[in-house]
């Protein structure tokens, strides 16, 4: 899809309005950053970049960062500084040092083993050593895996990229001989069955391990492990377990379609072929013999036209030809284009009148085109005398568009007070739950229980916020949800025990229902009791966020 998507100018801007607190989402987010190619999200890779560098433990590598560190957090940091590099933004060589030498760290203790010659019989004998997930400071052998030696020569192969001709002497020495170790077992080792473990064990984190060798292929631009060619044997293995267009949890579908795209060695499109993948919108009304066959194409702006007029219509005007006044856009009754010919021409296949609509909303929408011409006895210089001709009804579909609410939903966390504080969260039923209607997540929600006829959650924190706006959000991620959940029409809410007062929510049950209150007050307790429900009746409510916001800019 192009940068343009609105599925992913929604991520972007959800993106902006996060501090991330763990390694794997500072790295992901400067991936997701430097993939776009676009200068003017460098200030925000540089903000994560200082993040990423104060993440790094003592000893180069990287954890949660509050546990100890691991060779599998490692790698989505390196990922994330080489992105940071690539974008134009300095990381220091002392980052690229530490971290070399915290990685080299995890590997096995060298041994030798013996390998296949290619394309000869016989056997030769090989300096070998795989990484393993936790640093190991008796380096025992046989730890590794396919998964950390993957992760730990691209670790490698990425510092050399970042040090670049600061790499010298002995230094670059013992980086040669720990990526030539690390690339020898897997050679032996190489499996697209498991997650390459000599003796065999596992295969949970299969497809982890073939976007790791993926990645190891593309920076070191090697098309075989041995003798296996390892794009097309994973390939083949990868499809093999693709069931329904997807790849078991969706990090394992993230993995298959990085290893499928060969997304190491082929940079972000660009230029004519920007957004190739992309699907076209097209939509037809009328066909061949119709009076009128209407077109259209795209999203916004929505391109109509008219592709043909029928034979028979164009035989009745064959004295004169087809002669157009003007040509007419609806949507029911309503005209929303309307573009003038000229009459004392007859139409050509050349005049396709078209109309491009910029703004239709979402949903599906029925549209056509009304044609008023002159009537086909009517001689050369009277227009008087017209006809009317309409196409069949057209439906469109408006999918891939940003609503205003859509970019409010996106930007909810920016100014959320809850973010960080501790309370409690206590509810009429399924209590349990009720504490993720404020954990920062909008996909996680409290559900009353179906026989809950009052449902009522209470926050309560152990330090007052500033607030003066209240934001909720209601369960629902998609409009098929309405089948299993219950909509909120109104909630009655109360701060610190006061007198309640009523907020009517969003009517789109999608969007986020922001409601202003009469001044900034410091809230301990908040309590909202939902008073007016709709949907289908029996269905349980709930509350995906709420969202505590101080005074606005």
């Amino acid at each position: 899809m192009p940068i343009s998507h609105p599925a992913l100018q929604r991520a972007f801007e959800f993106l902006d309005g996060i501090t991330p607190n763990r390694t794997y989402s500072v790295g992901c987010m400067l991936l997701a950053y430097g993939a776009t190619t676009d200068p003017n999200h460098k200030p925000r890779m540089r903000e994560l970049l200082a993040i990423m560098v104060r993440f790094q433990h003592k000893h180069g590598t990287y954890g949660y960062p509050h546990r100890a560190p691991d060779l599998s957090n490692t790698q989505y940091a390196a990922l994330g500084l080489w992105a940071a590099n690539k974008a134009g933004l300095k990381v220091a060589p002392q980052v690229w040092n530490d971290l070399a030498n915290g990685t080299i760290a995890h590997q096995e203790a060298f041994h030798m083993a013996k390998v296949g010659i290619t394309n000869r019989t016989g056997t030769a004998q090989r300096e070998i050593a795989g990484f393993q997930y936790r640093a190991s400071g008796s380096k025992t052998a046989n730890n590794a895996t396919g998964t950390m030696t993957t992760a730990g020569v691209s670790i490698l192969k990425i510092c050399e990229i970042g040090l670049g001709n600061k790499l010298r002497g002995k230094a670059r020495k013992e980086f040669t001989r720990a990526m030539e170790a690390g690339l020898s077992w897997l050679d032996i080792n190489f499996s697209v069955k498991r997650d390459q473990k000599p003796q065999g064990r596992g295969g949970k984190w299969l497809l982890y391990c073939l976007y790791g060798m993926e990645r190891v292929g593309g920076l070191t631009r090697r098309e075989q492990f041995g003798e296996h060619w390892w794009y097309v044997e994973g390939a083949k293995e990868v499809l093999s377990r693709q069931k329904k267009g997807r790849w078991g949890q969706p990090y394992d579908t993230c993995f298959a379609l990085l290893f499928l795209r060969r997304a190491t060695i082929t940079g972000p499109m660009t230029g004519a072929g920007a957004g190739a993948g992309n699907t076209r919108h097209l939509f037809a009304a009328g066909e061949s013999g119709d009076d009128i066959e209407l077109r259209a194409a795209g999203q916004q702006p929505l391109i109509l036209y008219i592709q043909n007029f029928g034979k028979f219509l164009l035989d009745e005007h064959s004295e004169y030809g087809l002669r157009i006044l003007r040509v007419e856009y609806l949507m029911g009754d309503q005209v929303f284009g309307q573009l003038a010919a000229d009459p004392t021409k007859a139409w050509t296949s050349l005049e396709t009148f078209i109309h491009r609509h910029p703004a239709l909303p979402h949903g599906v929408h029925t549209l056509k085109v009304r044609v008023i011409a002159i009537a086909a006895n009517a001689p050369p210089g009277e227009i008087d005398k017209t006809i009317t001709l309409e196409s069949k009804p057209m439906d469109v579909k408006i999918r891939d568009v940003i609503e205003p609410w859509m970019k409010g939903l996106a930007q909810i966390q920016k100014g959320n007070q809850i973010t960080g504080q501790k309370f409690k969260a206590t509810a009429s039923s399924l209590p349990k739950n009720a504490a993720k209607a404020a954990d920062g997540l909008n996909h996680t929600h409290w559900l009353c229980d179906p026989k809950d006829q009052s449902p009522t959650l209470t926050l309560t924190f152990d330090d007052a916020i500033k607030t003066r706006w209240l934001i909720l959000t209601q369960p629902l991620q998609k409009r098929d949800d309405i089948k299993r959940m219950g909509l909120i029409r109104q909630v009655e809410v109360s701060c610190n025990g006061k007198k309640p007062f009523k907020v009517d929510m969003h009517a789109n049950p999608l969007a986020a229902t922001e409601f202003k209150l009469p001044k900034t007050q410091r809230v301990r307790t908040v309590t909202l009791k939902v008073v007016s429900r709709g949907g289908k009746p029996g269905l349980p409510v709930g509350f995906a966020e709420v969202v505590l916001e101080g005074k606005r800019k």
